[in-house]
């Protein structure tokens, strides 16, 4: 919540320490685990002239704070905006919530982590809302469960698929009747078990970093290995897109 003016005479300013991309040691990883990367935030009459020539050092609104915060924060791996909200809810008119004013993560792709803390606030004008917060983590999101239905490869048909674990771009993959039919030991192109499944991906991927493994008799688990991809937060996921298969079949 804003409170404010805050007003800055020659000598005034608020600083803090906005620390990004730490790991969490709650993830399946193991140590050593990095502790982020820390930038120390001046706010002061400087910073407030750069942003509002005209307004004599002063800071009236939420508005205004929000973009001095955003400048002070630039190349720190944070920004700052405004809460904004759908009113009324699930329509398309978009609307401020007044005096509320957000840290917002941006990151450090060098780094593994995703997390955020503000640490250090000191002020000479009083903090405007600004406050110390515990760390918050990004989750990691490499991990899905597909559930697995029996299907079968005919002859002429290729099925196509896309990959893609955190932001890395896109794969592309297929198969067909003459790949499954020696991979799995069949002569029909039939896919009958998540044991199939996984036998079938972990043949096309060929990827140490994903395991791939049958969790019941109709679901495999694909995550990412912990001990080789860290990543959490906005910089993981892992997801199939784009599934489909070059021809429609007509059975009667």
């Amino acid at each position: 919540m804003f409170n404010g003016p805050l007003a800055f005479g020659v000598g005034d300013e608020i600083s803090f320490d906005v620390t990004i991309d730490a790991d969490n040691p709650a993830d399946p990883i193991s140590p050593p685990y990095h502790p982020g990367e820390t930038t120390h935030i001046v706010i002061d009459r400087a910073t407030v002239d750069a942003v509002l020539p005209s307004a004599i050092g002063v800071i009236s609104t939420y508005k205004e704070y929000a973009a001095v915060l955003s400048r002070a924060l630039s190349g720190s791996g944070a920004t700052a905006a405004v809460y904004r909200v759908y009113d009324p809810p699930w329509s398309e008119n978009i609307v401020d919530v007044p005096d509320q004013i957000g840290i917002a993560y941006v990151g450090n792709p060098s780094l593994h982590g995703s997390s955020l803390q503000i640490t250090g606030v000191t002020s000479t004008v009083g903090s405007g809302g600004l406050a110390n917060s515990a760390i918050q983590y990004g989750e990691r999101r490499s991990s899905m469960t597909l559930s697995i239905e029996p299907f079968r490869v005919y002859e002429e048909v290729v099925v196509n698929f896309d990959l893609r674990v955190g932001r890395e771009s896109s794969a592309s993959y297929s198969f067909d009747k003459d790949y499954v039919n020696p991979l799995l030991g069949v002569d029909d192109g039939l896919i009958a078990t998540s044991d199939d499944m996984a036998t079938l991906l972990n043949s096309l991927l060929a990827r140490p970093d994903i395991i791939i493994e049958a969790t019941s008799g109709n679901a495999i688990s694909v995550r990412t290995d912990p001990s080789i991809e860290w990543k959490s937060g906005q910089k993981s996921g892992i997801g199939f897109w784009g599934i489909n298969v070059n021809i429609e079949l007509s059975r009667s």
